[in-house]
């Protein structure tokens, strides 16, 4: 699995994202922020996403992406204990709908993130693959929780 991100200009988007990161005690950490008050990068120097940014995911296979499906970031959202990220379809992607992303830390400490989605066939081929792209879909979201899950140190019990 694979993702680009296309930079938009200022203008093109309402800049109101800023990452939040925890440290090992599960405590917010405030990013390093360069150049404009409305970039936030990683260590490493790559720009955070941000309201209007382009995304396209797909099967990454060597250099190159497969069934790439675009998206606009239409959400970022941040509060003190949660985290939301949505992003909306584009043409190109097989389905037209929205994708919902929200982390949350309870007050009892557990961390929760919450997916909901809501789309249909953007073609008119798309609804006799409706099965099979519903299936498509599943394995993705699969592999993300996978993703996340192998971020994620066990803890004794």
């Amino acid at each position: 699995m694979g993702v680009r991100i296309t930079p938009v200009t200022a203008g093109d988007a309402e800049l109101t994202y800023s990452h939040v990161e925890f440290d090992a005690g599960g405590d917010p950490v405030e990013p390093a922020q360069f150049g404009t008050a409305d970039e936030v990068y990683t260590a490493s120097g790559a720009r955070h996403l941000r309201p209007g940014d382009i995304v396209v995911v797909g099967l990454e296979v060597g250099r190159s992406l497969w069934l790439p499906l675009p998206g606009r970031v239409v959400l970022l959202e941040q509060a003190e204990q949660r985290v939301m990220y949505a992003v909306g379809t584009l043409p190109g992607h097989p389905f037209s709908g929205e994708e919902a992303f929200t982390l949350e830390q309870t007050a009892d400490g557990s961390v929760w993130l919450t997916v909901r989605s809501f789309a249909r066939p953007a073609t008119w081929w798309g609804w006799p693959l409706l099965p099979v792209l519903l299936l498509a879909r599943i394995l993705i979201a699969r592999r993300f929780l996978r993703a996340l899950m192998g971020a994620i140190p066990s803890q004794p019990a």
